[in-house]
C-alpha cells in the first residue's frame, strides 16, 4: 500500500519485489529481536556506574570467491579499526619517541586513509554514491558501477576494474589486507532494504505478545511517499560505525593479538 495525499493505493508486487519485501521483513524482525536481546542482557548485568573495561573483537577482513554488499560493509569496518590500530600503535608511539628524543628505527606502515575516503567520503565515496543511486529514477546496480568506475578508475589507486571482466557489475577495492573483488548485483536492493508500512502494522497486531512488543515504538515509514529520504542500510551502518569509533577514541586502548595455532582448534597442535 502506498499513501499519497491521504489516499491509499494497493499495488501488486512482481515476484522479485515480493521476495525482496519478505527478506526485508525477516531482517527487520531479526534486527529488532537482536536489539531486544542486547537490552535484556545489559539490564541483567547492569552494575554500578563509573569506569568500564570494554572488549572489542576485531573480526578480520572477509575475502571470498564472491563478495557482496555485506563484505563491503564488514571490510569498511575493518579499515576503520585498522586505522585506529595504526594510529595508536605506530603514529602515537612515534610521536612520543620524537618528543622525548629517543632514538628508534622508523617502522613503515600503510596509511589506509585513502581507502576510507574511497568508501565513505562525500560526495563520491562508494557507499555515498550507492545511497544516491537508490533514490534516483530507474537507479540500478549496473548504473551505480558505471558511475563509480567513471569517477575512480583512473584517479584512485585503490579502485580497480579488471581488463577482462566476467560481468559489468564487478569492481575491485585494494584494502589494507589485500584486493577484494566485489560483485554489485543486489547492492541497491540490499542498501534500500525496503520495509512497507503494511508489514509493520501487521506485526503490531501479532497474536504473539513479544512480537507486538518489538513494534510498540513507531515503525519505519519506508513504503510511503513524500516523507523524505529513507535511511539506507549503508547510511545506518556508517552512523553506527562512526559512533563506535568515537567511543574508541575516548578510551585508552590495549591490543591483544590472538594467534590461531591450527585450523582444527585442537590443543597442543601448532602449524607453521
Amino acid at each position: 500500500s502506498i499513501v499519497v495525499r491521504g489516499e491509499r493505493s494497493v499495488i501488486p508486487l512482481k515476484p522479485d519485489a515480493a521476495r525482496d519485501a519478505v527478506d526485508a521483513l525477516a531482517k527487520d524482525v531479526y534486527g529488532r529481536l537482536f536489539d531486544w536481546l542486547v537490552k535484556r542482557v545489559n539490564q541483567a548485568i547492569d552494575g554500578e556506574k563509573g569506569k568500564i573495561i570494554g572488549v572489542l573483537d576485531i573480526f578480520g577482513f572477509e575475502i571470498f570467491e564472491i563478495n557482496s554488499f555485506e563484505q563491503l560493509c564488514i571490510n569498511f569496518a575493518n579499515e576503520k579499526l585498522q586505522q585506529h590500530f595504526n594510529k595508536h600503535t605506530f603514529k602515537e608511539e612515534e610521536s612520543v619517541y620524537i618528543s622525548e628524543g629517543v632514538r628508534y628505527t622508523k617502522v613503515k606502515f600503510i596509511d589506509n586513509q585513502p581507502v576510507l575516503n574511497l568508501i565513505e567520503k562525500t560526495p563520491n565515496g562508494i557507499l555515498v554514491m550507492l545511497d544516491e543511486e537508490i533514490h534516483v529514477p530507474k537507479g540500478s546496480d549496473i548504473k551505480f558501477v558505471h558511475k563509480i568506475e567513471r569517477l575512480h578508475k583512473e584517479k584512485h589507486a585503490s579502485f580497480q576494474v579488471d581488463r577482462i571482466r566476467s560481468s559489468q557489475t564487478d569492481f575491485t577495492v585494494v584494502h589494507y589486507a589485500g584486493a577484494v573483488r566485489y560483485e554489485a548485483v543486489g547492492f541497491c536492493v540490499k542498501n534500500k532494504d525496503k520495509l512497507f508500512d503494511d508489514m509493520v502494522q501487521m506485526l503490531k497486531t501479532s497474536s504473539d505478545a513479544r512480537t507486538r512488543s518489538l513494534y510498540e515504538s513507531k515503525g519505519k515509514s519506508t513504503g510511503r511517499r513524500g516523507g523524505g529520504k529513507q535511511k539506507s542500510m549503508g547510511g545506518k551502518f556508517r552512523k553506527q560505525l562512526n559512533t563506535l569509533m568515537k567511543q574508541l577514541e575516548e578510551c585508552g586502548p590495549q591490543y591483544i593479538r590472538c594467534i590461531k595455532s591450527n585450523h582444527e582448534k585442537r590443543g597442543g597442535k601448532f602449524v607453521n
